[in-house]
Order: C-alpha cells, then sequence, then structure tokens
C-alpha cells in the first residue's frame, strides 16, 4: 500500500505518491479539479505507462483501489480538460507540488507519526533514511557546483542559435527518428503530447529544445501547421551526455572504436 502526501488546491485534496522516486497523482483527485466527471474513460485514452492502479487508504480509512496518473499522464489529462483554470493547475503543480515532492527530505503521515510513538526502532529508520535522503541531496549540490565552469563554458561555445530536427541527430546515430524518439521516452526525457514529443517538467527551461510552427498538409490535401519539437546545440550536448552514460554513441566516434 502506497503512502500518500496530500496537496490542498483551493479547497480540493490532490493525493500523491512516489513511486520509483517519481511522482504519481490520484487520477479522481485531478479529474474533480478539471471537472471531468468519468475518471475511468480518461485513463483508458491514457498509454499504458502513464496510469497505474494502486492500493491507498481513503479519508474513511478504507482500503480503496484506484488509478494514479504519472507526471505525463499528469499532463495529458490537463489538456483535455476545457476548464479556463487548467493552466493555472498546471502552473501550480510544476511550481509548487512537484518542487516539493523532490526536495523533501521526507514527510510524515499520520501512520508514522503513530509508529515513531510506540515503535523506537522505526524512528532510527526513519531518521536513517532520512539523513541519507538529505546526504544524496548534498552530494547533488556539491556536483552541481563542481560542474558550475563546466556550464558557464558551455553557455560561451553554444550560442548558436541553430535548431536541428531529431531526424537530423537520429541520423547521426545511425537511427530514424521514430527510433531516437522512442529511445528518449523510455529514457524519461521527452513524452508526446497531441503529436508534439515536450520535455518532462525537471528537463524544461534548461534551453534543449525549441518549438517551431512547420507548415504541414493534411490527407485531404488542406494546408495547415503543426508545432514541431527542434533541439538547441544545448540540448545536442545534453542528448550526447546522455546517450553516452548508456553506451550510445554516435557513428563518427564508433568508428574511431
Amino acid at each position: 500500500m502506497q503512502q500518500l502526501e496530500i496537496f490542498n488546491y483551493q479547497d480540493k485534496n490532490i493525493r500523491t505518491v512516489v513511486i520509483n522516486n517519481e511522482p504519481w497523482f490520484v487520477l479522481r483527485d485531478v479529474c474533480e479539479v478539471l471537472n471531468l466527471t468519468t475518471p475511468s474513460r480518461v485513463s483508458e485514452r491514457l498509454d499504458p505507462d502513464e496510469v497505474s492502479l494502486t492500493h491507498i487508504v481513503d479519508s474513511k480509512g478504507r482500503n480503496q483501489k484506484t488509478n494514479i496518473v504519472s507526471e505525463s499522464g499528469l499532463y495529458a489529462v490537463i489538456l483535455r480538460s476545457d476548464k479556463e483554470e487548467a493552466k493555472e493547475f498546471r502552473k501550480w503543480v510544476t511550481s509548487e507540488v512537484l518542487p516539493t515532492i523532490r526536495k523533501r527530505g521526507m514527510f510524515l503521515t499520520v501512520e508514522m507519526v503513530e509508529k515513531t510513538i510506540t515503535d523506537p526502532n522505526y524512528v532510527l529508520g526513519v531518521l536513517q533514511a532520512y539523513s541519507d535522503a538529505r546526504n544524496e541531496i548534498s552530494i547533488k549540490d556539491q556536483i552541481i557546483g563542481e560542474l558550475q565552469p563546466k556550464s558557464d563554458y558551455l553557455d560561451v561555445i553554444l550560442q548558436s542559435q541553430l535548431t536541428m530536427t531529431i531526424t537530423q541527430i537520429a541520423k547521426d546515430y545511425g537511427k530514424t527518428a521514430i527510433e531516437m524518439n522512442q529511445l528518449l521516452h523510455d529514457l524519461k526525457v521527452q513524452f508526446k503530447v497531441n503529436d508534439q514529443w515536450v520535455l518532462y517538467q525537471y528537463h524544461q527551461a534548461k534551453g534543449y529544445t525549441r518549438s517551431v510552427t512547420v507548415p504541414i498538409t493534411r490527407g485531404d490535401g488542406r494546408p495547415d501547421t503543426k508545432l514541431n519539437t527542434q533541439w538547441t546545440q544545448r540540448g545536442r550536448v545534453f542528448l550526447y551526455n546522455l546517450l553516452k552514460e548508456h553506451n550510445i554513441l554516435p557513428l563518427i566516434e564508433k568508428k574511431r572504436t
């Protein structure tokens, strides 16, 4: 059974759980905020990796099964809402909920508080877990500080305004655009919204991509436009380092080995 952390948005509770260090949201709560009356239908329209069935304890102490959605699933649900406040809800999630979940060392539920009172060993375990989490944050902060000079140097050399399509980048790795997009999805870099691949929230605002409007021709011959994600030079460096960590090298480097 998952431990819940509850956030309040305009007097409505938004229940969340963390699974494998990733935040998930109770779909029913999200639908209530967005005036979506049939959560079951909403879940059917999500990708299989964006929705999951889990056990939680409701406000009356009952064990209930409920659908939860991942971060990308949450964004997909928000986009389906016609409510004007949907944009404000998304801003609230990205500016308050996600940073709180990711930065907080620990949170205490009622059950955890009761255990700390009755079980000294449980207290030690909680404190050790908290210490480990704080140590991990400290290590990350140190690494960021060590890498800062390198980042500043990249800022100088990556001033090019040119962007590249995923097709061009994929070609450097001997892959198709479809294969590369799926690979980046599997690596939790991006997810698909209305035929456009967009970055997960923790990769946004880093200058990796730009959304470009491109002309297209619909199947019935009508001219139209669509948004296409293109990668900046900074984004290419990010992809190169990420893929290299997974032993995926561009063709030019493979030829050298």
